[in-house]
């Protein structure tokens, strides 16, 4: 299993390794140095799950944590490169706003 990361990369949050219930504190930290870190000048934050190698549940627990955060900021979050298994959870848990359009 890889440690999961979540960082700046080419103006967007990116997402990597395996997030489990297991590994999920040190991620909300991460999240809430990272959204203090958020452009003013953007309204719309992509986080691409691209890199996810592994995810359950506590993926879900984290974006919205993300999300939740952003809006505090009058930002909006839109998820980008979500694997099958996080498309699956995302629709199981009624979350597809959280999507980008396709």
């Amino acid at each position: 299993m890889t440690t999961p990361t979540l960082s700046w990369s080419d103006g967007r949050l990116c997402l990597q390794g395996a997030v489990t219930h297991g590994n999920l504190s040190p991620l909300y930290k991460q999240a809430s140095q990272l959204v203090a870190d958020v452009d003013t000048a953007r309204d719309v934050v992509v986080l691409d799950c691209s890199h996810l190698s592994e995810q359950d549940s506590a993926a879900l627990a984290l974006l919205l944590e993300i999300e939740r955060q952003l809006v505090g900021r009058g930002k909006k979050l839109t998820i980008t490169g979500s694997n099958d298994k996080l498309i699956s959870l995302i629709h199981l848990y009624g979350l597809e706003w959280l999507l980008a359009a396709q």
